[in-house]
């Protein structure tokens, strides 16, 4: 790199060697659409080019070393995804396929690092801070966020209860209450049930919950963008957040609707802006008054979800080592108390309730999916079919969906695996070593939509309500002429209709916004923030071992991650 720094032609030479390399390798990584015209093409080479030129001439080794890091990891997602969205699989390849392969990833490395060398560059600038304005005012904020969303309430009139929601309520009127369901959701959802159908049907007692909802949402979010204020964020990132918040229809949409997931991504965002105060600041981590605040949030967060336990205790070493020195132990002790807490809590909970425990297959996903998709493709030895025939009454590989494990999962008979659990996860480890290719692309199949933008999902918000004798339900907008609006957004994640917008709503380019954070994070030494990007991509790799990869698991990250994006840019500290 210090040799292009300084030879100017040599540094032209790298560019345009670069930027034909992508365009060459285009297809390794997406639709050729428009390079097809030629005009078209010579413009993306001549700004791709240019773009290279510059960034090739960075001197900052700490942050070519991230950045070009970062773009090579990008680049492996671009093309495997790439790969496994059209051919569903890591299909036999010759040497020629593989040389194309390593020339895509080098260019497109070289290409995505380079980008993120001049973002960096360009987030560093000092910019002016303001003084108050409205944006930082909690009442102001609310009250936009309040008038832009009940139309999408009115409009899908009383909610959504769709997804795992019926079953809460399920188990909550037949009072045979299990954790494998946040016990506290079920709790306040069957609460509102009761109230509602007391005074007029369950239609009433749905629109309670998602007016509380919706408040409550809209509360924290607006608690955000004066967090956003009082760091620094620069005003106009504070008011592109808000305009999101505000009219991005997955914000609303997810607001109505009855899912466990909602409440859980705002209160996880919530312990993700008090971790980047705790991380950074060494008074924080001695106050009192914060320390039990945290606590509070992270314990609600937890009880939400059980993904919120594990991603606290996964990021928390992470997060000890990037907490200001003399603070680190201090760090790691509260989060896992936190992660601690949470547990004994819903074991008080489950006692109280005589809840039933959640079923350990849930954890399965993965393991489950990798055996069937061998089974699927390649075939059982007969040691193999006999072993799995005990625990499958037909071959598992016929109840194989490459996007969803749920199918597999209830196609086995549970009380077999429990009876010997350890012998058939012996078995899944034998498999694997015989089929590791298998293995690998049944994971990265079903997850396609967490790493690889574009990557079409088995549900997006999904709207309605459905009805049962127990729970009459039918929906009845209020305002039916915004109602074909929101639905379109629903098939499509397209806001209004404008091409591209996708993005906005797309779990996969949250990843990838996550990481250019860190990467940002860790060249600026900015404590705070490389450590709740830390948490984030924990609550992502819980994800990447569940049963599918849909929107409402990563709310998460669509809460928190304008928010952090915005903070990014504020002046270092």
């Amino acid at each position: 790199m210090t040799f292009l720094v300084h030879h100017a032609r040599a540094r032209a030479a790298a560019a345009c060697t670069v930027a034909l390399l992508c365009l060459w390798q285009w297809d390794a990584v997406g639709d050729a659409g428009a390079l097809n015209h030629s005009a078209v093409g010579v413009a993306l080479f001549a700004a791709l080019a240019l773009a290279l030129f510059r960034a090739l001439g960075r001197a900052d080794r700490r942050r070519n070393a991230i950045s070009y890091g970062l773009g090579l990891l990008l680049a492996v997602f671009l093309v495997a995804g790439r790969r496994l969205s059209v051919s569903g699989g890591f299909t036999a390849a010759t040497f020629g396929d593989w040389l194309g392969v390593l020339a895509a990833l080098g260019g497109y490395g070289a290409a995505l690092g380079g980008m993120l060398t001049l973002l960096y560059g360009w987030m560093a600038r000092p910019r002016p801070t303001r003084g108050r304005d409205l944006l930082g005012r909690f009442p102001a904020v609310f009250g936009l966020l309040a008038v832009c969303w009940i139309p999408a309430w009115l409009a899908l009139w009383p909610g959504t209860l769709r997804y795992d929601a019926p079953t809460q309520l399920y188990t909550y009127l037949d009072w045979q209450l299990t954790a494998h369901h946040p016990l506290l959701h079920t709790l306040l959802l069957g609460w509102c049930m009761d109230v509602g159908m007391s005074y007029g049907g369950a239609g009433h007692g749905l629109a309670l919950y998602c007016g509380l909802q919706l408040a409550l949402m809209a509360l924290m979010l607006a608690w955000a963008c004066r967090w956003m204020a009082r760091h620094g964020a620069p005003f106009g990132a504070r008011l592109g957040v808000v305009i999101l918040f505000a009219l991005l229809p997955l914000y609303p949409l997810f607001g109505i609707s009855a899912t466990k997931d909602v409440l859980f991504g705002g209160l996880f965002m919530l312990t993700v802006l008090q971790i980047y105060d705790l991380a950074r600041e060494p008074s924080a981590l001695q106050s009192p008054w914060r320390i039990l605040g945290f606590g509070l949030t992270g314990v609600l967060m937890c009880l939400m979800r059980n993904n919120g336990v594990y991603a606290l205790a996964l990021a928390a070493p992470f997060v000890a080592l990037v907490t200001v020195r003399g603070r680190r132990l201090r760090a790691l002790f509260l989060c896992w108390v936190t992660a601690g807490a949470s547990l004994l809590a819903n074991a008080g909970l489950m006692a109280a309730l005589d809840a039933q425990p959640g079923d350990a297959v849930e954890t399965l996903s993965i393991p489950l999916q990798q055996m069937a998709r061998v089974s699927a493709m390649d075939g059982l030895s007969e040691e193999e079919a006999a072993l799995v025939g005990e625990i499958y009454p037909v071959d598992p590989g016929l109840a194989y969906d490459p996007q969803i494990a749920d199918p597999v999962k209830w196609a086995m008979t549970y009380d077999a695996f429990y009876a010997d659990p350890a012998r058939y996860l012996a078995l899944w480890l034998r498999m694997g070593l015989e089929h590791p290719a298998r293995y690998l692309e049944a994971f990265l199949v079903q997850n396609l939509p967490y790493f690889y933008p574009g990557a079409p999902m088995r549900y997006n918000v999904v709207l309605g309500v459905e009805s049962t004798e127990m729970y009459p339900l039918a929906s009845q907008p209020l305002l039916p002429g915004l109602t074909a609006l929101y639905q379109r957004y629903d098939e499509t994640l397209e806001a209004y209709g404008l091409s591209g917008t996708y993005l906005l709503s797309d779990p996969a380019a949250q990843v990838w916004l996550c990481l250019a954070t860190l990467g940002f994070a860790l060249w600026r030494r900015r404590r705070g923030l490389a450590a709740v990007c830390a948490l984030l991509l924990a609550l992502w790799v819980t994800c990447l071992l569940g049963p599918v990869a849909i929107l409402r698991y990563m709310l998460g990250f669509f809460y928190a991650m304008p928010v952090l994006a915005a903070v990014s840019l504020a002046p270092d500290s």
